[in-house]
């Protein structure tokens, strides 16, 4: 692709003229082949969704459990027992609802899947 950044004369921000461009590679003769031509910033890519005026990790991780649900999980034991305890459990799953219910169990699913799911393609999990 095309990879052409300006300085933006009314923001000063840096912006990319053809959309963002990021670069991934294992192979360091490509990497230094690249860097012939270009110099590097840094970019930690995080996709975070906006829950109860907070800005969380998503998908859910134990984070976004400590921060929606003011818990202080700190190992995968714990979340697991977490999950475990909050897990819907059914005789038989019936739709897309019930089967986020038994996996992330209630108050992750009308917290973050439900209106997600909503947002993405109007349709609820049900």
């Amino acid at each position: 692709g095309n990879c052409f950044d300006y300085i933006d004369e009314e923001t000063g921000i840096l912006m990319n003229q053809y959309g963002a461009h990021l670069f991934f590679t294992d192979h360091k003769r490509v990497y230094d082949f690249i860097t012939r031509f270009a110099t590097w910033k840094r970019w930690e890519h995080q996709v975070v969704g906006h829950i109860d005026g907070q800005f969380v990790p998503i998908p859910p991780n134990i984070t976004t459990v400590n921060m929606l649900c003011g818990t202080q999980i700190k190992t995968i034991e714990e979340m697991d027992k977490w999950l475990a305890e909050n897990q819907v459990k059914y005789d038989e799953i019936k739709n897309g609802e019930q089967m986020a219910k038994s996996r992330v169990g209630e108050v992750l699913y009308e917290k973050v899947f439900k209106h997600y799911t909503y947002k993405q393609w109007k349709k609820t999990p049900a």
